[in-house]
């Protein structure tokens, strides 16, 4: 075997050692340094999207971290991008995203490994928490957005709006212009993109229900008797008549009492997200049974009754707006859990779930602005859910145009099944509404009416009140004005005017009221001013209100509170004095409510005190409640209250265990009056899966939503399941609310239940699949689940492809010579256009991996004016994958294999110092080039390495600036060039660096070869 070829062998074989080596290292550095991250859920916001004023997303998903400005929220870049028709798509998985806006040459490029952007035409370096990759996109802060794309970004949280604004046409604009002025369109056209209603799980005439179970044993004593009962609660979810159906049955039966009902509610609703209910009314939610009656404010609380509700609203996201300044948080919960309630990130307060199966946390004080009120339930055995409030106090503003409305009809004072106990059963008709239009931006004027039967007023006769309100914006200042009439002569007006000064929000009103009985209505006027300002590590609020009232009693309150979280205490300290012209109305209250971590308990307690000139017992009470849980299925739970002036304590203990497929608690209890009691809680679920099978699951998931996901391989590319195509098995998902437990079965099916009611991303988990030969058609899938629905999904995967092969050469007596470094290019065969391009490997080898499957051209790039070979390929469901694709070039005669060549005499000049080789005496161009230098026109003659070859100048200026940047010792030296060169009828701009000789060129390519920036490195004379 000849010595050179061994030497040849030996230097290819190191180099590619000592690739191997630093890619393993590069590779490892990426992965690390791309950690993928989830958001708490209190953190999320669901926005309509609008995009020069047409709506584009109605359920856009962004996050806002807790304690940013707006300009700091979160943004999804691909989902960005497509809702506004950019080519720009990101790999969360690599932290990259690349493509292109406003025209193709103008390249987008983002890495999270390297921090690097690379937008309009320069690199940059992007800010600290800039950008975070999740597990279903890349998600920007909007300020980079705005910066990075030239679009402007107004977050508006009182409507949960997002404004997107340009100074060009969008492309979906541009779209629809072109196809109107080709007669496509006809009349005039709106620009805005449909809602997907199969979003939301879809409505069925009739579905078998899910059912939540709880049933309680309990005895209980004191020193004169002994009583036992037993309470039930039962929930049931299903679809029935096209809606989704909700009833709650409790009650119970004992020694001591006659067997009774303690609730009993039944309701259907429908809610459309494209908002086209009842045709020209374009309702988005419908709902009859037990309903809520639109209040009307200054006179009206809203009610629940029987009736028959229509909102423009689909309520998506629990995104409410009100002007009041106290507001009921409640909702719905499993039984025996707890609830715990923080407002913007400050716990507040915290209840246990009894048998009516929801949480009332009453008059919670609203500070002005937005607030996120984050309820935290917390099951028996240490189970965590989250759901969230968003209300805004204050002046609600809509856009130009927008109408929304609300109203209901019925029977406001009656329950629709009246065989609970206390149940209203009034059976006067009524009905109340409200509504709203936005005449401009700056102004929304509204109405709203009530007639019906009023439990809360001491009138005999029959309650009617209408009512007009109009808000107002102008220069930093929001103004509301209500104006409300009523029978009996009575009638009352609210101005209420709101700003932020300094990062404080203030806000100043006054409310009157004339005509009414003091029985009814004791109050005549109410002026009220309160500031609030969050400092990061501590929030505060202050407030003062002047009542005047008709027996001439008036009052004065002031009212302060202070939050803050101090080494993983949260505390939250509210006051407020009362004074009055009435002595005995005099007061001045406070409560703390603490909530922290000790020795893996968790401790939540409030205390009630009394600061008032003369009170006995300055504290009132206090209780406690203490949870430690301790195994993954089971927990203890101490609770205690001590009444002060009674100098009573009550305690009480509970021990759960969560079985696989339900729970028991265990009850105990006494007080210092000598009673006492113990008892046995049981609960547990069935809940129809999506073949229609009752399972027994536990009862927090039965309450939920569920989808069963079937993932299969489309044999035949139509995008829908046909029967008899092959199941996958094995893989897994995740969710924007978290990993999803298990694998797909042997059929590709999994289960998935327990997903609360919201926007929810199903997407593969990339790790779990073991194959690169196929992947789904869709990046992920989005659906809304309904509580008590099933719906089922079908996940298609497409069958991928590879072509490989090898390049060689006829050299002498060489037939088959590897050819390294050489550019091979494929393309669409049925539109030419490139699909994508490799470079040949040391030993000639190239591959395409992950090809969709379709028919494909293979052409090289020649390094000279020289034929080469055109292949065509077809991938197919039966062949995938296709070997042995080999190029063969025709023998180059001027030429020799310069990179693995040593043969070639070093030029060095007789002082020892570098120099180029820039002239080759009137020789003829070895490739068809005009031989200048594209952004000088010199013209290039000598010893060249060639690095790369882009199709657009700016590309190409770009990669070399990235390059000779990142290896300023080895490259800085070089002169760089770019000249053109033509391959058929396509032009590409090569990429050059004047070298000194052939050994300095081959130094060069081994350097950038090692480290992986190069697909080919190759030394060209010119």
């Amino acid at each position: 075997m000849p010595i050179g070829y061994i030497r040849v062998v030996s230097k290819a074989l190191v180099i590619v050692m000592i690739c191997c080596f630093f890619g393993l290292i590069f590779t490892e550095r990426v992965v690390a340094a791309v950690t993928q991250m989830e958001r708490p859920e209190e953190e999320l916001l669901i926005l309509e999207l609008y995009a020069n004023g047409s709506l584009r997303n109605k359920g856009f998903i962004a996050y806002l971290p807790e304690g940013a400005g707006l300009d700091r929220a979160v943004l999804p870049l691909s989902s960005f991008s497509r809702t506004l028709s950019f080519a720009i798509r990101a790999n969360p998985a690599e932290g990259t995203a690349d493509g292109w806006f406003r025209e193709e040459k103008n390249v987008f490029q983002l890495d999270l490994n390297r921090n690097i952007i690379f937008v309009n035409g320069k690199e940059s370096d992007i800010p600290a928490d800039g950008a975070e990759a999740h597990f279903e996109d890349i998600y920007v802060q909007a300020a980079l957005l705005e910066e990075w794309l030239g679009v402007k970004i107004r977050l508006d949280l009182s409507t949960l709006r997002v404004f997107v604004t340009w100074d060009k046409m969008f492309p979906f604009e541009e779209e629809a212009v072109r196809r109107k002025r080709g007669g496509a369109l006809g009349g005039r056209q709106s620009v805005q993109v449909p809602y997907d209603k199969d979003t939301l799980i879809p409505y069925k005439w009739w579905t078998k229900p899910s059912i939540v179970w709880q049933q309680s044993v309990i005895g209980r004593g004191d020193k004169t008797s002994r009583s036992a009962n037993t309470d039930f609660s039962l929930q049931a979810h299903a679809d029935a008549l096209q809606s989704s159906a909700k009833l709650l049955l409790s009650g119970s039966v004992g020694t001591d009492q006659d067997p009774k009902f303690s609730n009993a509610q039944l309701s259907f609703q429908k809610r459309d997200l494209a908002q086209e209910l009842l045709g020209p009314l374009k309702a988005g939610k419908i709902s009859f049974g037990d309903v809520s009656f639109p209040d009307v404010p200054l006179i009206v609380g809203r009610k629940r009754g029987r009736g028959v509700f229509v909102s423009s609203d689909s309520e998506l996201g629990f995104a409410q707006s009100f002007g009041a300044e106290k507001y009921n948080v409640d909702g719905d919960a499993p039984i025996g859990w707890d609830a715990e309630l923080y407002r913007n990130g400050y716990f507040i307060a915290f209840q246990e779930i009894d048998a009516g199966g929801r949480y009332n946390f009453e008059d919670i004080d609203l500070t002005r602005g937005f607030n996120l009120f984050q309820i935290v339930l917390s099951g028996p055995e240490g189970q965590k859910r989250t759901q969230t409030q968003r209300i805004v106090r204050g002046p609600k503003m809509l856009q130009k145009g927008d109408i929304r409305y609300a109203f209901a009809v019925g029977q406001p004072e009656a329950d629709f099944i009246p065989i609970a106990e206390n149940s209203k059963s009034n059976s006067d008709f009524g009905g109340s509404g409200q509504i709203s239009y936005g005449v401009q931006n700056y102004l929304t004027v509204g109405a709203n009416v009530y007639t019906g039967a009023d439990s809360a007023s001491n009138l005999d006769s029959r309650q009617t009140s209408v009512g007009v309100s109009a808000v107002m914006a102008f220069l930093g200042l929001k103004t509301k004005v209500q104006l409300m009439s009523a029978n009996e002569g009575r009638s009352g007006y609210d101005i209420e005017t709101s700003t932020r000064v300094m990062g404080t929000n203030v806000t100043v009103g006054h409310t009157a009221y004339e005509g009414f009985d003091a029985d009814d209505k004791d109050i005549v006027s109410t002026t009220t001013i309160d500031a609030n300002k969050n400092f990061k590590i501590v929030s505060v609020s202050a407030g003062a209100e002047k009542n005047i009232y008709q027996n001439k009693e008036d009052e004065i309150v002031l009212n302060a509170r202070v939050s803050t979280n101090l080494s993983g205490v949260r505390l939250t300290n509210t006051l407020e004095r009362t004074t009055s012209d009435a002595q005995s109305q005099e007061d001045f209250i406070g409560d703390l409510a603490v909530l922290t971590n000790v020795l893996d308990w968790r401790v939540r307690g409030n205390l009630r005190y009394d600061l008032q000139s003369g009170t006995q017992d300055t504290f009132r009470n206090f209780n406690v409640s203490a949870i430690r849980t301790l195994s993954p299925r089971s927990s203890l739970r101490l609770n205690g209250v001590y009444d002060f002036p009674a100098h009573s304590t009550t305690l009480d203990v509970r021990y759960s265990k969560q079985f696989e497929n339900y729970s028991i608690d265990l009850n105990a209890g006494g007080s210092t009056q000598d009673n006492y009691f113990g008892g046995v809680t049981f609960r547990t679920g069935l809940q129809p899966d999506h073949h229609g099978k009752y399972q027994m699951v536990s009862a927090r998931d039965s309450g939920l939503g569920s989808v069963g996901l079937r993932a299969y391989l489309d044999e035949n590319g139509n995008r829908q399941y046909d029967e008899g195509e092959k199941p996958i098995q094995n893989i897994s998902f995740r969710s924007n609310r978290g990993a999803v437990d298990g694998y797909t079965d042997e059929n590709g099916s999994l289960f998935v239940n327990g997903l609360a009611e919201g926007i929810t991303k199903l997407w593969l988990d990339n790790s779990s699949l073991t194959s690169i030969y196929i992947k789904p058609y869709d990046d992920y899938v989005t659906i809304i689940p309904r509580s008590g629905a099933v719906a089922a999904l079908d996940i298609g995967f497409e069958q991928l492809g590879e072509i490989d092969g090898f390049v060689y050469a006829r050299s002498g007596d060489d037939p088959q010579k590897a050819v390294p470094g050489l550019e091979i290019l494929l393309l669409d065969a049925n539109t030419g256009e490139e699909v994508t391009s490799v470079s040949s490997e040391y030993d000639g080898y190239y591959v395409f991996s992950a090809l969709a499957l379709g028919s494909y051209v293979i052409k090289a790039v020649p390094f000279w004016d020289e034929e080469t070979p055109v292949v065509d390929v077809a991938l197919t469901v039966e062949d995938p994958i296709v070997t042995d694709i080999n190029i063969i070039l025709p023998e180059m005669q001027a030429v020799q294999d310069i990179a693995m060549s040593d043969d070639v005499d070093d030029i060095e000049p007789a002082s020892g110092a570098p120099v180029i080789v820039n002239v080759v005496d009137d020789a003829p161009l070895p490739v068809v080039t005009d031989g200048l230098d594209v952004a000088s026109g010199e013209i290039l003659r000598g010893l060249f390495v060639h690095v790369g070859s882009l199709g657009a100048f700016k590309d190409a200026q770009a990669a070399q600036k990235n390059l000779w940047k990142k290896y300023p010792d080895l490259l800085n030296n070089v002169p760089i060039y770019i000249y053109k060169i033509k391959v058929g009828d396509k032009t590409y701009h090569r990429i050059i660096g004047a070298i000194t000789s052939h050994s300095h060129g081959n130094q060069l390519c081994d350097v950038l070869i090692e480290h992986d920036e190069v697909g080919g490195c190759t030394l060209v004379e010119l």
